[in-house]
């Protein structure tokens, strides 16, 4: 009798294993014993935000670029002092880096400050009384610079940033203050191509300066809006606007559009910007209405367009003749 109950159990086990090969009975779905084709599910494409946007006019009158600089070497990255007739701006002569002034009625340069070490992005304050600008520390790695700050009037330098870490690209806020791009909270251990920026703003009385954004946003050419928003560039080459209030970013350009540095002018609303994928243009777009205008100018690696203070003038580098230049176009021209 015990043989004849081991054996039905045998029996059962073996219909039961043999229900879950072919029938898939442990599940709510049966499987097909039928050869099938194997299916590779292909990677979900994560869509691309594209922000509502219009082609149009902003500056109906635009004149010809003016040349502004000359000679068989680079001069680039270029500010418009606030009373309108002159520019500072970095030309690389004896193998470095130095700044100049230039009065748009004389038609020669003067050496406004020389130093050991590169001198790079120089800009006005907003009232035009001291220059900032970046220098490499001590004659160390180019990717280890502060902001200093120059007085023409004393002609004396102040340096105005301390940390270990590349700090650069200063843009001018108010009268005491600016913001500026790092790379001091990337680790300095990081390969240098692999590290990702932050945005302080920084004081002109030398005092520490206040994060904006960290490093894992990665953004880069800030211009300032006002106490709680900046336009930034993304990691993508995408234009946002950063609410520092909500920490949150808004795409502000289409994708087509591969965006390199910016400025911004409060007096307009309106923010230039060049491109990569067209280094012909410039790129112009006023933020309430969202309307793009896209200006094509001659030459070739068109970069860091500056507004004049009150935004009647455009000043930018671009190649001409195998060096870098500073042309000025008339935003207002009839």
């Amino acid at each position: 009798m015990s043989v004849m109950i081991n054996a039905n159990n045998i029996t059962n086990f073996l219909a039961f294993a043999m229900c879950l090969l072919i029938f898939g009975c442990a599940g709510t779905k049966k499987v097909s014993t039928d050869e099938v084709e194997q299916v590779v599910d292909e990677p979900t494409e994560i869509p691309v935000y594209e922000p509502s946007v219009n082609y149009g006019e902003i500056y109906s009158s635009i004149s010809e670029p003016e040349q502004l600089t000359f000679g068989e070497f680079d001069n680039g990255i270029g500010n418009i002092h606030p009373d309108g007739g002159r520019i500072v701006y970095q030309s690389f002569q004896e193998e470095k880096w130095q700044l100049y002034e230039k009065s748009f009625s004389d038609s020669l340069p003067s050496l406004l400050l020389d130093g050991d070490y590169n001198l790079e992005n120089p800009i006005w304050s907003t009232d035009g009384s001291v220059v900032l600008y970046v220098q490499t520390v001590k004659g160390g790695s180019g990717w280890d610079r502060d902001i200093y700050m120059y007085d023409p009037i004393e002609e004396v330098s102040a340096r105005l940033t301390t940390k270990a870490g590349d700090d650069w690209f200063p843009v001018a806020v108010d009268e005491a203050s600016y913001i500026f791009i790092t790379e001091r909270d990337a680790g300095e251990f990081q390969p240098i191509d692999e590290r990702d920026n932050s945005i302080y703003r920084g004081n002109l009385d030398g005092s520490e300066p206040l994060l904006l954004t960290d490093s894992s946003n990665n953004f880069s050419s800030p211009a300032f809006i006002d106490d709680s928003r900046l336009i930034v560039l993304t990691a993508e080459s995408r234009l946002a606007i950063y609410n520092g209030e909500t920490g949150t970013s808004e795409i502000i350009t289409p994708s087509r559009i591969e965006c390199g540095t910016c400025d911004y002018n409060s007096n307009s609303g309106v923010v230039v910007f060049s491109s990569y994928g067209d280094d012909s243009a410039l790129f112009f777009m006023d933020l309430e209405s969202k309307v793009i205008q896209e200006v094509t100018l001659a030459g070739e690696g068109v970069r860091y367009p500056r507004f004049s203070p009150d935004g009647a003038w455009l000043l930018y580098s671009a190649l001409h003749e195998g060096n870098f230049q500073l042309f000025r176009i008339n935003l207002t021209s009839d």
